[in-house]
Order: C-alpha cells, then sequence, then structure tokens
C-alpha cells in the first residue's frame, strides 16, 4: 500500500476528510485557489511556478508529524 493509499485509509476516511489529497483529481481543479506573490513593484501576481496542476505528485509530505503516524499505526495495527 502506498504512502497517499495509507493516510487515505487509516486517517482521512476516518476523520471523514473526503476532499484531502495529495494529487489533486481533475474534477476538483476548480475548487483549488489561486496562489499569489508579490511583484517587484508591490503588486500581487498569480505565482503559477510553484504548483503545476494537474500533475501527479510523488513526493508525499504534509502535516502528519512521524511521531504521530507511529502512535496511529500502533494503536490501530489493522
Amino acid at each position: 500500500m502506498s504512502f497517499d493509499e495509507f493516510l487515505r485509509h487509516r486517517v482521512f476516511e476516518r476523520l471523514n476528510m473526503p476532499d484531502t489529497y495529495f494529487s489533486l483529481p481533475e474534477d476538483k481543479l476548480s475548487c483549488l485557489a489561486t496562489l499569489y506573490k508579490m511583484n517587484r513593484d508591490n503588486t500581487l501576481i498569480p505565482a503559477t511556478e510553484y504548483f503545476q496542476y494537474p500533475a501527479v505528485q510523488t513526493c508525499f509530505s504534509g502535516g502528519v508529524h512521524p511521531n504521530n503516524l507511529v502512535h496511529l499505526i500502533i494503536k490501530d495495527p489493522t
């Protein structure tokens, strides 16, 4: 089982988080907010270079601290 599948099954489904993804499905792209950055003249411009959607993400990272993940695995090994 891949890391994203593991988190979906063990964390996101249990917490009723159906819209949490590592790689956003195409049918959810319209929900993605535009990321902005400050331009040299102090105006906001879209920061399109940070995310290339749609694209499959292969470097999984996020807000789950490794210690918390270990607790999740130990508490429920199924």
